[in-house]
């Protein structure tokens, strides 16, 4: 996949350009993986972007966050909009992916995460056609095994979930 740099993102409560969006090396989330995210697709039909699901996309989101006591400090409505309104103002008139995410910013080398913890909200998004090859895909076995839900909860879309994944997709 090429890369996409969008020309506006949105960053916690405001629409700024991509590079103004920027947060400290101490961010928490960097660390440890204290992040949270969704992907939401939007379906373009050559007159309108229709966002699938948006709202049990949010729900999703913020009860990930809950599991590990992450809090978003946007409402769902405001979360929503800032979907809705990054895709106009990005101008988007293709099929695309959305990606909302937020995590624990600067809050020292600690294990401590709390509800009160810091926290920045994020929304990107970036052209996206057709999730696979229509000509057929390759699939395979791999050794590793996914997160067991008795050590870390796979229900949670949290960043540091999906370092196993990527094990999984290498061949190892």
């Amino acid at each position: 996949m090429k890369t996409f740099v969008p020309k506006f993102v949105w960053f916690d409560g405001k629409f700024v350009k991509d590079d103004e969006a920027r947060v400290s090396v101490m961010t928490h989330a960097i660390h440890y993986g204290t992040s949270v995210f969704e992907g939401l697709r939007g379906y373009w039909n050559s007159k309108n972007l229709y966002i699938f699901r948006l709202q049990d996309h949010i729900k999703r989101f913020r009860n990930s966050g809950k599991v590990y006591s992450i809090s978003l400090r946007f409402t769902d409505k405001q979360i929503a909009d800032a979907i809705i309104g990054l895709c106009k103002k990005n101008n988007v008139r293709e099929s695309c992916y959305i990606r909302p995410f937020y995590f624990v910013g600067q809050y020292g080398i600690n294990l401590h995460v709390t509800e009160k913890s810091p926290t920045h909200a994020a929304v990107v998004m970036f052209p996206f056609g057709d999730l696979f090859n229509k000509n057929g895909i390759k699939a395979g076995i791999s050794s590793w095994r996914r997160i067991h839900d008795i050590s870390t909860p796979p229900l949670a879309k949290m960043g540091g979930n999906y370092l196993n994944s990527i094990l999984a997709t290498q061949g190892v």
